[in-house]
């Protein structure tokens, strides 16, 4: 199906933004959750894109710079006012960019992150109505100089 991205995207998720007759008056909603890749970044230029594109979608920015997936991390997502208000604005989508702040310092724990990270997906998604669909980003490679 052709939509106005001219990149490819899943049928479903095309169909769940293309605005039917039951919904032509509903805006999706695009939670954007993450540290300072999510705070200071993309997400203006996501709604840019679905401006253009002309769908109705309202994109948050929910960032947080210095944060972390991590539960025993300085700063937890989890922890930040910001996190409560995406889950409070109820999204129809949660893109999701954690991983960073994690992997910084030396705090990575591979086992810790991913428990923390699924309990931080579950949330969104086991006490939400109506239930969004979650997209995990994976952050930039660290490069060394």
């Amino acid at each position: 199906r052709t939509h106005a991205f001219r990149i490819p995207l899943p049928p479903a998720l095309v169909e769940k933004l293309s605005p039917s007759v039951e919904t032509h008056h509903v805006v999706a909603r695009v939670a954007c959750i993450g540290d300072s890749l999510t705070a200071c970044g993309y997400p203006k230029y996501l709604q840019a894109l679905f401006d253009r594109a002309g769908l109705k979608v309202e994109v948050r920015n929910f960032g947080v710079p210095g944060v972390a997936a991590q539960t025993f991390a300085e700063r937890p997502y989890r922890e930040e006012s910001r996190y409560e208000q995406a889950r409070q604005w109820r999204p129809h989508f949660v893109v999701s960019t954690l991983g960073s702040n994690d992997a910084a310092n030396g705090c990575w724990d591979r086992d810790g992150f991913v428990q923390d990270y699924v309990q931080l997906c579950s949330d969104f998604l086991e006490r939400m109505a109506p239930r969004p669909v979650m997209f995990l980003v994976t952050p930039p490679p660290v490069q060394e100089d």
